[in-house]
């Protein structure tokens, strides 16, 4: 008897599936989004170094955003995205247990949806800016930061790689 995708599908059995089309488009889906992480990691890297940072503050993984929060913009708001997102992450592990049937405290299961959006727009916003407060480091524009929030896979590997230079302007009298 021979399985098809839609027996998959209709059985809800995910085996049936990796019997039919096998494993392989797996593992290259797999080392694909290896080489694309291994890229990241060296295209931050040349950031950093242009910013005057070690090349090991990228490979830390709470760290490498503090990083890059400092070479952008100020790290103390890093502390900010890091509360953010532990909220956010605990109001939502705490929705799906209300969800499940679990006893949650009211507050939680009343708002606990509206603090998790709040915190989420809140860390796009902060993201947002020091990508702009990056871009202006880096002498670009405005045009640039908005390309380079909404396609970092281009235009970070344009300011690792290009004619960009690093300008620390805390030393300057921003005022």
């Amino acid at each position: 008897m021979s399985w098809s995708i839609a027996d998959s599908i209709v059985y809800n059995d995910p085996s049936l599936l990796l019997q039919e089309i096998g494993i392989m488009p797996f593992l290259v889906f797999f080392v694909l989004l290896c080489l694309v992480m291994c890229f990241y990691v060296f295209v931050l890297y040349k950031i950093y170094i242009k910013a005057g940072k070690k090349w090991r503050e990228v490979l830390v993984p709470i760290y490498n955003w503090y990083t890059f929060f400092s070479v952008a913009w100020r790290g103390r708001y890093y502390w900010v995205v890091l509360l953010c997102y532990i909220v956010w992450f605990s109001m939502s592990l705490l929705y799906f247990a209300t969800v499940a049937g679990m006893q949650t405290p009211p507050f939680i299961a009343l708002y606990g949806t509206e603090i998790s959006m709040v915190c989420s727009i809140l860390m796009i916003v902060l993201y947002a800016i020091a990508i702009y407060k990056l871009s202006k480091r880096f002498w670009h524009g405005g045009w640039f930061a908005v390309w380079l929030f909404f396609l970092p896979a281009i235009f970070y590997p344009i300011l690792a790689f290009g004619w960009s230079t690093y300008h620390d302007v805390s030393v300057w009298n921003t005022a």
